[in-house]
């Protein structure tokens, strides 16, 4: 159970995924992070510096398709 759940961290957050991470008949799978932050972490100012509003929440998303495309 440790290693699926820090496999999913480490997607969320930018590691390299591939097609054999879709569930078999799949048409992708996904990991979604939610962090909730204190408004003046520094991220908020990394977000804002490129044109993103941000409150207390970070949320991350990440797809694989079963064909090998990747979206965050």
């Amino acid at each position: 159970g440790k290693s699926i759940l820090l496999d999913a961290f480490s997607l969320a957050i930018g590691a390299r995924g591939d097609a054999s991470l879709v569930r078999r008949g799949a048409a992708q799978g996904q990991v979604t992070a939610s962090f909730d932050l204190d408004p003046s972490h520094p991220v908020f100012a990394l977000l804002a510096a490129n044109g993103i509003e941000g409150e207390d929440t970070l949320i991350l998303r990440r797809v694989q398709g079963a064909d090998g495309r990747r979206r965050a």
